[in-house]
């Protein structure tokens, strides 16, 4: 359940991201904005916000799901933590990668497109976990017993 909710939360965090960029656009420099420039930005950006939200929503915070599960207990702020912090990774993969190549982004565009991957991570975190929430009520416990409360259920 939890990979398939990752998989159908990749076009958000591709959308979030997207539309951070774009608002930013319009608050700084409004008289760049164009027709075409907005229909481009649209398009590339789900496309490639979507290559940089797929492993955050498909393969990590299911992960981070089933540990914090079997481990500490569940809560929305420990799943948007890591979505928080794992949105930044394939920034900063990226940009480790293309380094060797002909893109060299300056500093303040790591900065920003590390901003925009936290953001977005962190939304698609709180949303990935408000729907397991909504949808698997018994794995996330009021007392934070963490193991023994999943033990529980085995046993009991």
């Amino acid at each position: 359940m939890a990979v398939a909710l990752g998989f159908l939360l990749i076009p958000v965090g591709a959308f979030i991201g997207t539309a951070i960029v774009f608002v930013s656009i319009l608050l700084l420099d409004p008289a760049s904005v164009t027709v075409k420039s907005t229909y481009l930005l649209w398009y590339f950006g789900l496309l490639f916000g979507a290559i940089f939200a797929a492993p955050v929503t498909a393969i990590i915070l299911p992960l981070a799901y089933a540990v914090i599960r079997r481990t500490s207990g569940l809560s929305a702020t420990k799943i948007s933590a890591v979505g928080l912090l794992s949105g930044i990774l394939p920034v900063w993969a990226f940009v480790a990668l293309e380094r060797q190549g002909t893109f060299d982004p300056t500093e303040r565009g790591v900065l920003l497109m590390s901003a925009v991957g936290a953001l977005s991570g962190l939304v698609v975190g709180m949303a990935f976990a408000m729907m397991m929430k909504r949808w698997r009520p018994t794995h996330w416990s009021t007392s934070g017993a963490g193991r023994d409360n999943y033990n529980e259920g085995i046993t009991g």
